[in-house]
């Protein structure tokens, strides 16, 4: 069990090391590291050494508790320490090569404690066939870290059972007779298998997974390829270069005279920038893209979701190499010079990227320390200035994981100015904050603008207009023009939009009626103005006027210029017609704007998407013409998503509403469609919670079968000399005895070397062996007790070879127990017997890991017996040729005697019950990370706002989870079949373990619903939830099968049995505990069967399984009711404040609208929120007395 609990005493570790490394990634908080300018090493060191000080520390208090605490007592220290420490490197170097190929936290963490755990299973493979495999095969074997580990650990637990422990000394000796394995082989595997994981990490993230994996792939296509990829022309699509007009091709050329006087901070020349190059599923990003930012100026990047603009900034960041193309910043190739340009860039990426447990403060020092341009003193100052001017002063100590959505916002904008940064780049910097936020941040900008290089992207157009010097448009990868956001809307802008707003239907109302506020929105009526009518009037004056918006209001394009003349068209004449004529044609009021940034970006986006040929730059043409439209068929221009729908304008108390019984199973049916659509679109969730269970139960079922192959042996003749030539024994009598001088005399001892077996090739003559006698070299005892008084007389023992080689020492007058302890180091795998002759009294010593030691000195004595009476009598018989010979013939019962294997050797079957285990916790414990994930998505929170109740929803969530174990245990019942174990299959067997995992399931998930509750990640409630499983099962079993080793009396049966029956309660326990007593209850009718006896018991009977099956159902429905009640959010509600305290300070209107909705009128509003309050904790009034009503439409 050693071996075993080491191991797995370090998966919450493993899950830990690998999600520490992943998650930085995940959160893209390394690629900005990396763009600020810390190198990928200094990045691994520092997780390289927090992981090693964690596990030193670890192992360290490990070593105290196993040699200090009575565990270990004879092992050394250190090298106990040597030995754990270097399971610890290699545990973090496992962790490291997992690592790298993950971008998910918690995929990265699933599949480092499986791979942890698949390490482990070489070990048992090794132990089962330790007897049969060599050395070569051993050390293959140890490539697996936990398996080097495991086997270290059994010699540990080898030589403490000898009472030696890990010595310097036997570093290189096994404790076992003829094995070649040993201590030092085990440490030197882990430190190969470290040195193998780094290295194929590192491969692995420099050359395929990594920054320069994209540089490294091409070169390699480069090695192989016929033609050179500068010869490679990146082109976008024929269809959308013909849709990209030669005149917007031509519009980089519009750059404003001021700008191209300032220096230059980046320069892209050509680039492009292609994913999957060189395969069928290439696509180009950006094509042939050419761009000069200046320095003091803010620079923006407009285009749509797709337009190239996040891989332009990529290749600007450095996070993805350009195709080909150069790019420049401060005269830099951002190619070579990468790392020196990263010391001056600032970056804001799109989505926050903050560490939750840093403190704002410590967020700017942070970066600042970063580029090593300023001192830490003019680092603090400029966090100081930062903090002030973002107005996040008074939050500097506050932690970013506390801050919302839009102070983190904020933050991410300080950062990428701190410390200096001459390339500030910020990806949609306002988007997610308030009004004021945004205005702050833009103070900001134009602030630190000065001696800077500030390029920006953004989808709010105003903010372009406002903030930018220069504007640069792509579109599908290209440029479509570049200049001063003025310029643009010169070039490319259509002059003004006229905006109608229609008249109500009623014809006799005055103007200012539609005021009123009994109106509602249905009295305009869009058949009662005449567009015909007031375009014709429009057209009078400026005759290109055209409808390019009917939707609610009517917008009207109206060219600023004449073309053909050149001249500005009457405005002035035009507005007199409208006051005039307005209202005949059905329109109250209207509105003039002028062409906005968003207009000319949308009108650049739209042309190019549909070939339009009537742009030309200086007179641009709105949005609508490539409608196609004519003047008598005019239809609105949707440019939104149309919200309506069929059944929308029938009221809520229509027939056609669900209610009672059918909503809830409309509920039922939608909550199940959900949960499978997010399913069948997740593999890895199929993987983990269905296919690696079934695997580890394969695992499980495939130990079972491995065994070393079974061989006829010949008979076994019992002799000293089994022990080899030279085999040491003692002896001791008080006083002399015939026996013990015929034990001694010729033959020698036992009749090996009698006159017919005198040939033997050991057998020699006394003179020929006098001189080999053995003598224990002074220093050579160890001693575990102070012996200081008789030390000298151990020292040099008298020692006697006899004809068998045998070499005996004289221990007269010695205390046998103390000498043989004390002196074992210096005879270990050579002595394995002695005799002690007393009075009345003979005894025969053996070591019993020399199996046959018992019968072999046994039988020396038996024939110094016979040889001794032979002698006393008158017999002819010559004493020296008389002998005993004992043999011993192996018993090979057939598999219908016996069975195939003993009962000691089904002691396995807990270890195969902890495997099932390990398959079927990932079920449970993947499950939550779903519930997790739509808890702090507030996808829960939108679900039961859409009505679902919280009985509905779990249960919907149970019935869905139960449907995830019948289809593992149904791909568990195949794979149990196909071994075809009796043990599982035979009689009830196979119904009771399907029971048994179905059972485990409805007891185990949820309890997991319950402590899914602590968590706001989803990878650690994973991660510790299994661990959970785990730990809990495991150390049951392990406990309980210590106890019931080692019971001593009934009472003491009784404890134990009555600790098993309460720790039931734990599904993890029952489930392992069900195999064991069904291999139990199995193993032991196949015996008793042997002798026609039928002591099978059903496995549904209270005596095998059945307070199992109850106990997890039992416990399923109790966890299931607790998580219903602790859902339910059942609080002792505060006092709320007296009404009238509250409404002694409210507006006149606000009380006005509080009687309405608590009148008669506002009981015809769709929704009614009346005196309603919310108390957080601490007292704090969230909501207070707040009442209001919201009309239907």
């Amino acid at each position: 069990m050693l071996p075993l609990v080491f191991t797995l005493a370090w998966i919450f570790l493993v899950a830990f090391f690998v999600r520490e490394r992943v998650l930085p990634r995940e959160l893209h908080l390394e690629e900005i590291m990396q763009v600020m300018g810390l190198k990928s090493w200094i990045d691994w060191s520092a997780w390289f050494l927090i992981g090693i000080s964690i596990s030193t520390g670890i192992v360290v208090c490990t070593t105290v508790i196993l040699c200090y605490g009575g565990i270990l007592p004879y092992s050394n220290p250190l090298l106990l320490f040597i030995f754990y420490g270097t399971f610890a490197l290699s545990v973090l170097m496992f962790c490291y090569m997992i690592s790298i190929f993950f971008q998910s936290a918690t995929v990265a963490s699933l599949t480092g404690i499986v791979g942890f755990l698949i390490s482990f299973l070489p070990f048992v493979i090794a132990v089962s066939m330790e007897a049969t495999f060599s050395l070569g095969q051993k050390l293959l074997l140890c490539l697996s870290m936990s398996t080097s580990f495991s086997y270290g650990c059994l010699y540990v637990s080898r030589f403490e059972e000898q009472g030696l422990g890990v010595q310097w000394e036997y570093l290189w000796q096994s404790p076992i007779p003829g094995d070649t394995m040993n201590m030092g082989y085990c440490i030197i595997m882990m430190a190969v298998d470290s040195l193998l994981y780094l290295i194929v990490g590192l491969v692995a993230s420099n050359f395929f997974l990594g920054e320069n994996a994209s540089v490294f792939q091409r070169k390699l296509l480069a090695c192989f390829s016929s033609k050179k990829n500068t010869s490679k022309q990146y082109r976008l699509p024929d269809s959308v270069n013909s849709s990209i007009k030669p005149q917007l091709l031509k519009a980089p050329c519009i750059v404003n005279d001021k700008v191209q006087m300032a220096s230059t901070g980046i320069s892209v020349q050509d680039l492009c920038v292609a994913y999957n190059s060189g395969k069928a599923t290439e696509r180009i990003a950006v094509s042939h893209l050419s761009l000069h930012f200046e320095e003091g100026h803010i620079n923006t990047l407009l285009g749509q979701n797709g337009a190239g603009k996040t891989s332009t900034i990529k290749v600007l960041t450095g996070q993805h190499s350009a195709t080909s193309g150069d790019v420049y910043v401060y005269g830099k190739n951002i190619n070579s010079e990468a790392k020196e340009i990263r010391k001056y860039l600032g970056y804001c990426p799109q989505y926050n990227t903050l560490y939750g447990k840093l403190t704002v403060k410590e967020h700017l020092t942070f970066f600042g320390n970063l580029k090593a341009l300023m001192s830490p003193e003019e680092v603090e100052k400029d966090v100081q200035r930062l903090l002030h001017q973002m107005g996040l002063k008074h939050m500097e100590h506050q932690q970013a994981c506390r801050l919302s959505g839009g102070l983190q916002r904020r933050l991410c904008v300080a950062f990428s100015f701190v410390g200096g940064s001459k390339l500030v780049i910020l990806d949609e910097p306002t988007s997610s904050v308030d009004p004021m936020a945004r205005r702050n941040i833009w103070d900001l900008i134009l602030k630190h603008k000065h001696d800077r290089t500030i390029l920006l992207t953004t989808h709010h157009m105003d903010e372009a207009d406002v903030l930018s010097d220069k504007v640069a448009i792509i579109h599908k990868g290209k440029l479509l023009c570049e200049g001063s956001p003025l310029l643009l809307k010169s070039k490319f802008g259509f002059g003004y939009q006229l905006s109608l707003t229609r008249c109500c239907s009623e014809p006799n109302r005055d103007s200012d009626s539609g005021h009123s506020s009994n109106v509602s929105r249905t009295s305009i009526d869009d058949d009662s103005s005449d567009i015909e009518g007031i375009l014709r009037v429009i057209r009078s004056v400026i005759p290109p006027a055209q409808v390019i918006e009917n939707n609610g209001e009517v917008v009207i394009s109206l060219p600023q210029r004449d073309p053909e003349r050149n001249v500005l068209y009457p405005f002035s004449q035009l507005l007199t017609l409208l006051d005039e004529r307005m209202l005949e044609f059905g329109f109250g009021h209207y509105g003039l704007s002028s062409t906005t940034l968003e207009e000319v970006f949308l009108s650049l986006c739209a042309l190019c998407d549909n070939g339009c040929n009537r742009m030309q730059p200086g007179q641009g043409q709105p949005i609508a013409t490539k409608l196609g439209t004519t003047e008598k068929n005019i239809k609105p221009h949707h440019t939104g998503v149309t919200l309506e729908s069929p059944n929308f304008k029938h009221s809520l108390g229509a027939r056609n509403v669900l209610m009672g019984r059918k909503l809830k199973a409309s509920q039922f049916k939608a909550l199940i469609l959900k949960r499978f659509y997010h399913t069948v679109n997740n593999w890895k969730a199929i993987f983990f919670s269905i296919v690696l269970p079934c695997t580890f139960i394969a695992v499980a079922m495939g130990f079972t079968i491995i065994a070393p192959g079974t061989v006829p042996e010949p008979s076994l003749k019992l002799t000293t000399q089994l022990y080899g030539p030279g085999a040491v024994a003692f002896i001791s009598e008080t006083p002399p005895t015939d026996v013990s001088m015929k034990l001694l005399s010729f033959p020698g001892v036992g009749p090996s070397c009698l006159k017919d077996n005198a040939k033997e090739s050991y057998c020699a003559s006394i003179t020929g062996v006098a001189n080999n006698v053995m003598e224990i070299p002074r220093g050579a005892l160890h001693y575990t007790c102070d012996t200081s008084e008789v030390e000298e007389e151990w020292e040099d023992i008298p020692s006697v070879t006899t004809e068998t080689t045998d070499i005996v020492y004289n221990a007269t007058g010695l205390n046998i127990p103390n000498y043989l302890l004390t002196s074992f180091p210096a005879f270990i795998e050579r002595r394995y017997g002695g005799w002690t002759f007393e009075k009345r009294d003979v005894k025969v010593w053996y070591d019993n890991t020399g199996f046959h030691s018992m019968p072999a000195y046994q039988n020396a004595l038996s024939n110094a017996i016979l040889r001794s009476a032979i002698g006393r009598s008158k017999s002819p018989l010559n004493a020296s040729n008389v002998g005993i010979t004992v043999y011993n013939h192996p018993l090979h019962l057939s598999s219908e005697q016996l069975g195939k294997q003993t009962i000691l050797g089904h002691v396995a079957e807990l270890g195969i019950a902890m495997v099932v285990l390990m398959g079927l916790a990932f079920i449970p414990s993947r499950v939550i990370v779903y519930v997790v994930n739509e808890r702090i998505r507030d996808e829960k929170q939108v679900q039961s706002i859409s009505g679902v109740g919280t009985v509905l929803y779990w249960t919907t969530t149970f019935i869905w989870d139960m449907g995830i174990v019948l289809a593992t245990v149904a791909l568990s019942a195949v794979i149990i079949i196909a071994f075809g174990l009796p043990v599982y299959v035979s009689k009830l067997n196979f119904p009771a373990v399907l029971v048994l995992m179905v059972l485990f399931g409805w007891g185990t998930t949820p309890m997991m619903y319950c402590l899914s509750r602590l968590f706001k990640e989803a990878s650690i409630s994973f991660v510790v939830l299994y661990c959970v499983n785990l730990f809990i099962g495991l150390n049951i079993a392990i406990v309980m099968l210590v106890l019931n080793m080692i019971q001593i009396n009934s009472g003491y049966r009784q404890l134990t049995t009555g600790l098993q029956n309460a720790a039931l309660i734990f599904p993890q326990y029952a489930l392992i505990g069900g195999f064991v007593s069904l291999a139990k209850n199995h193993i032991q009718a196949d015996i008793y069967a042997r002798f026609g006896q039928d002591t099978y018991e059903n496995p549904f009977s209270n005596e095998v399984l059945n307070y199992n099956f109850y106990a997890m159902f039992l416990v399923g429905i109790i966890f299931f009711c607790i998580n219903l009640f602790l859902e339910s959010h059942i609080k002792a509600q505060s006092p709320p404040r007296d009404p009238k305290q509250a409404r002694a300070t409210e507006d006149n209107d606000v009380v006005a609208e509080r009687i309405r909705a608590n009148g008669d009128t506002g009981k015809q509003d769709v929704l009614r929120v009346l005196d309603v309050v919310k108390i957080y904790q601490g007292q704090h009034r969230a909501v207070d007395n707040v009442s209001f009503g919201i009309p239907k439409g």
